[in-house]
């Protein structure tokens, strides 16, 4: 737990933060998703559905905030030291990517899920 807290506060060293809690817990996500997608573990549709809608939830409403906040903090504390060079603007740069990318897949999925609510909804 102190690690995750660590992580918020942005006490973590630029590239831990970066590479171990963005990079490889979002390939981690990746997979989880694809997992989902390609081979689902749950046959009925709307379990199926639940199930998606909690990892979408947790993936999107719990990690991918926590990412960011904890990234942005450390590269703000890696800038004010005096021999800092580029990396924590760089790396500021590549969060704010990241968000607009994540807002435009979430833009371009509501259709998609729009119409498999409509496809499995016995409303």
């Amino acid at each position: 737990m102190n690690y995750v807290r660590s992580h918020w506060r942005g006490e973590l060293r630029l590239a831990t933060a970066f590479w171990v809690n963005v990079f490889f817990v979002g390939l981690l996500f990746c997979f989880v998703e694809l997992w989902l997608e390609e081979s689902p573990p749950i046959e009925h549709p709307v379990s199926y559905a639940r199930c998606f809608v909690v990892y979408f939830a947790v993936a999107i409403l719990l990690v991918y905030p926590r990412q960011i906040v904890g990234v942005w903090r450390s590269s703000s504390r890696y800038s004010e030291r005096p021999d800092s060079g580029i990396w924590g603007g760089v790396v500021r740069v590549l969060v704010v990517i990241g968000a607009l990318a994540t807002a435009g897949n979430l833009i371009v999925s509501l259709p998609v899920v729009n119409e498999q609510q409509d496809t499995y909804c016995v409303c």
